[in-house]
């Protein structure tokens, strides 16, 4: 997602009708401000912003503070998998993944990288 604050906000309405909210006590809002997002980032090493939700409570969506790649480009290169037969839609690459989790750097995201990587090594012959 591009970090314009119109795109932010869209982003938000969407999310926040399957009822996501911020996890941190914020207004939803204030993401789609990169003053915000910065002082986040400068002042509590924030990088990225977590919602919940009560009614998908597995399933957290993580909000970067920063784009942490050129969208355009990721888009572009992005592999396309079929979710619904005849719907395809864009994944992340693998690299991309990897640096995604890296800058996030909580111990989740260094334990996905381990087995992101360990599957990776299990799946690739030789």
């Amino acid at each position: 997602m591009a970090l314009d604050a119109a795109n932010a906000q869209r982003t938000l309405d969407a999310l926040g009708t399957l009822g996501y909210r911020p996890r941190a006590p914020v207004n939803a809002s204030d993401f789609a401000s990169a003053q915000s997002r910065d002082s986040w980032l400068r002042e509590k090493g924030m990088p990225v912003f977590q919602l919940v939700s009560p009614r998908h409570e597995e399933t957290a969506v993580d909000l970067f503070i920063r784009e942490p790649f050129d969208f355009a480009q990721e888009y572009a290169a992005a592999p396309r998998i079929e979710l619904i037969t005849g719907i395809e839609t864009p994944v992340v690459r693998y690299e991309t993944l990897l640096t995604m989790k890296r800058i996030a750097n909580r111990p989740k995201d260094i334990e996905d990288i381990r087995n992101l990587e360990l599957a990776r090594q299990t799946l690739e012959p030789g």
